[in-house]
C-alpha cells in the first residue's frame, strides 16, 4: 500500500519540526491540508519572542492568531521585547496551560505585568534574568505579583528584587518550593530576606549567589529565631567570604534547623581557614540532626593555605563519614 508524506505519524512530524524555525515550518507546510495544519499548530508548544528577531514578528502576525490548540503551549520566553507593543498583542498571550515563563534582557513595565497577571496564572516555573531592567515602583509590583501566582513552584530572580524594601500584605502566601536569588555584584543582607521568606511557608530549597553574605542586620536585631525557616536544601555561592565561618554556622543552625542538604561554594580566597575548622563543623553537624549531604568547594590563594587545606580536608571527610553524611569536599587554586 502506497503512503504519502502527509500520512507520516504525528510523532515524526513533531521531531522534524524541532529542527526548523516557526517561519520555515509554516511557510513550507501550511495550507497543504487540514491534517498538516492541525499538526503544525499543535507542535507550537514553546514560544520564544525577541524584539530584534524577525521570527518574533512572524509568530505574532501569522502564527499566534491562528493557534487553535492553545492548551498545548507550555513555555514562553520573552527577550528584549521592549520594542514590541505588548499591550496591542496582549490578547495573543492567553495560554490556559502555560507553566514556564522566562524573562530576559527587557524592561519590566505594566504591559508585561498585566500579561503575567491575566494570562499566565498557571505558571509553575518562573525565571527572571539578572539582566532585567526594573525601577523601584515596578519592583514592588513584580514581587507582589510573583507571590500571588497560585501554582508557582520554582522561581529564579535577581537578588535585589527579593530584598527590595516594600510593604507586602501579610495575607500573601506563595506555594513556591524552590527559590534562586542570583547577583554576583551585590551583597546579600540576610536580614532583608525575611521580607520575602515570611511569605513562603512551603519553601523547600533556597539557592543564593552573591558577592558577599552579611549577617550584620540579623546580629543587631538579636532575634535570630524570627528568621527560622523550614527549608531542607540550602546552596550558597559566595564570591568573597568575609565573615568568621562560625558566625555563619551558628546562624544556619537557627535559620534552617531541618536542613538535609548544604552546599557552600567560595570562589575567591578567604582571609583565614575558618571554614575548614574541625570543631566548628563538629558543632554545626551536631546541631542539624537531619543533615545528610554536604558539599564544600573553596579556593585558596597560596601554598600555605594549600598545605592547611590538605590536612583539614582529610579530617572533615572522616568527620562526615562518622556522622553518616555524604560529602564532597574539594578546592581549586
Amino acid at each position: 500500500m502506497s503512503t504519502t508524506i502527509e500520512h507520516l505519524p504525528v510523532e515524526i512530524w513533531f521531531q522534524t519540526f524541532v529542527y526548523l524555525k516557526a517561519s520555515d515550518r509554516f511557510e513550507a507546510f501550511s495550507n497543504l491540508n487540514k491534517r498538516l495544519d492541525d499538526i503544525l499548530l499543535a507542535s507550537q508548544t514553546k514560544i520564544s519572542l525577541k524584539s530584534h528577531d524577525n521570527e518574533a514578528y512572524y509568530l505574532l502576525r501569522h502564527v499566534l492568531p491562528k493557534l487553535t490548540h492553545r492548551q498545548y503551549v507550555t513555555g514562553l520566553r520573552l527577550e528584549r521585547t521592549n520594542k514590541i507593543d505588548l499591550e496591542y498583542y496582549a490578547g495573543l498571550f492567553d495560554f490556559p496551560q502555560i507553566d514556564t515563563l522566562i524573562l530576559h534582557r527587557l524592561d519590566v513595565n505594566k504591559e508585561l505585568l498585566n500579561i503575567i497577571r491575566n494570562s499566565l496564572t498557571h505558571l509553575r516555573y518562573l525565571n527572571i534574568s539578572t539582566k532585567m531592567s526594573i525601577n523601584y515602583k515596578m519592583n514592588s509590583v513584580l514581587l507582589q505579583l510573583v507571590l500571588t501566582l497560585p501554582h508557582l513552584q520554582m522561581c529564579s530572580m535577581r537578588l535585589t528584587i527579593a530584598t527590595h524594601s516594600c510593604q507586602l500584605s501579610n495575607e500573601l502566601q506563595s506555594p513556591m518550593r524552590s527559590l534562586k536569588l542570583l547577583d554576583k555584584k551585590n551583597i546579600c543582607f540576610v536580614g532583608q530576606l525575611r521580607n520575602i521568606l515570611s511569605h513562603l511557608p512551603n519553601l523547600h530549597s533556597l539557592n543564593i549567589t552573591a558577592k558577599q553574605l552579611s549577617l550584620d542586620s540579623v546580629v543587631d536585631k538579636q532575634n535570630i529565631d524570627s528568621y527560622r525557616t523550614e527549608i531542607s536544601s540550602l546552596t550558597l555561592y559566595i564570591c568573597e567570604f568575609a565573615m568568621p565561618f562560625v558566625q555563619l554556622t551558628e546562624f544556619l543552625s537557627n535559620f534552617a534547623p531541618n536542613l538535609t542538604e548544604f552546599k557552600l561554594t567560595i570562589i575567591s580566597s578567604f582571609p583565614d581557614t575558618s571554614c575548614l575548622d574541625y570543631h566548628t563543623w563538629t558543632v554545626f553537624i551536631k546541631s542539624l540532626s537531619k543533615l545528610k549531604t554536604v558539599t564544600l568547594h573553596v579556593t585558596h590563594a597560596n601554598d600555605v593555605q594549600e598545605r592547611t587545606w590538605k590536612k583539614c580536608r582529610v579530617k572533615l571527610i572522616d568527620l562526615m563519614r562518622e556522622n553518616l553524611i555524604q560529602s564532597e569536599i574539594r578546592s581549586a587554586v
